[in-house]
């Protein structure tokens, strides 16, 4: 698993909603009456990989915190 850090980076990079540039020319290539579409799928795609990191991110604490309490205990 990933690391916190790492994570937290490839979630900030995804917040800004930019889409990628395979993503810009499937747009542009699309027929026009298709573009709104593709935007939309393309922004609820980007939703679904940040929710996606930050449960990974909130996963990755959680065995941290459980770790120190097992070590504890």
């Amino acid at each position: 698993m990933a690391s916190i850090a790492s994570i937290a980076n490839q979630v900030s990079s995804n917040i800004t909603g930019q889409m990628t540039s395979v993503q810009k020319d499937m747009v542009a290539k699309a027929p026009d009456e298709q573009k709104p579409f593709l935007e939309a799928q393309f922004k609820l795609e980007n939703e679904a990989q940040i929710t996606q990191q930050i449960t990974n991110m909130l996963k990755k604490l959680d065995e941290m915190s459980m770790a120190v309490i097992r070590n504890l205990a």
